[in-house]
């Protein structure tokens, strides 16, 4: 499912089509015509990317950050913990 957007990114990035927003659509342009009737070519590049596993985002609690946090600096950790969770004057 994922390779459809994809194709779509490829092909809008060589104007062969182009997306119409007020359908909510993609539409062929003259460029994309000739692709249909076999007069220009296009060479897929499969996504390069890696899918994240599930769990990648997965953080660790501050607490068991904490833990492997030097003893010297405990106080001053969770002090910037505290800081943080204020909310911004801005």
């Amino acid at each position: 499912m994922n390779d459809w957007k994809t194709i779509a990114r490829q092909l809008m990035a060589h104007d062969f089509v182009i997306a119409d927003v007020k359908y909510g659509s993609l539409k062929i342009t003259p460029k994309g015509r000739t692709l249909l009737r076999g007069e220009a070519t296009f060479c897929f590049r499969p996504d390069v990317l890696q899918k994240k596993k599930a769990g990648a985002a997965f953080r660790k609690p501050a607490t068991r950050i904490a833990d492997d946090i030097p003893d010297g600096t405990k106080e001053l950790f969770h002090a910037l913990i505290g800081v943080r969770a204020r909310p911004s004057a801005a």
